[in-house]
């Protein structure tokens, strides 16, 4: 995504040529941490995978619904403590 790529740019951590090149290589549901030289990754760029929270815990996943969607907590606590 071009805006993403500005973005990144212009928090100075890295250079447009730099960033394109890393952004075309990332595999899908991966995402890159950038940080200066006294934060967390010390200047190095950190690849990893972002886990689908929606999916069933069966295949890793939280089993949470999709953005936007609203569960009601008293459902949640009656399916928690009736089991």
């Amino acid at each position: 995504n071009k805006k993403d790529i500005d973005k990144v740019i212009g928090c100075g951590l890295t250079d447009k040529r730099t960033i394109e090149g890393f952004a075309k290589d990332l595999p899908r549901y991966h995402n890159l941490f950038l940080s200066a030289n006294n934060g967390a990754t010390k200047n190095f760029p950190l690849v990893f995978k972002v886990r689908d929270f929606t999916t069933s815990q069966a295949e890793g996943g939280e089993d949470l619904p999709k953005s936007g969607v609203t569960r009601s907590m008293w459902e949640i606590i009656k399916e928690k403590y009736t089991e």
